[in-house]
């Protein structure tokens, strides 16, 4: 009883850590993938620059 209970033990062991060592998969393969996005986050969009909006985003210093 002591060996199936610690073979349990080990096996589950073993299947909670090969699945955390797995990397994840895409369901499609990108051969131009890249860790980032493609949104420009630290570029003003044109409603940011033009008209009403700029007058909004002018630094004051």
């Amino acid at each position: 009883m002591r060996i199936a209970g610690k073979a349990l033990l080990a096996a589950l062991a073993l299947a909670f850590s090969s699945c955390a060592t797995k990397r994840t998969t895409a369901f499609i393969t990108d051969p131009n993938d890249k860790k980032e996005t493609a949104l420009p986050w630290n570029e003003q969009q044109k409603w940011e620059r033009e008209g009403e909006g700029a007058i909004l985003n002018q630094q004051r210093r």
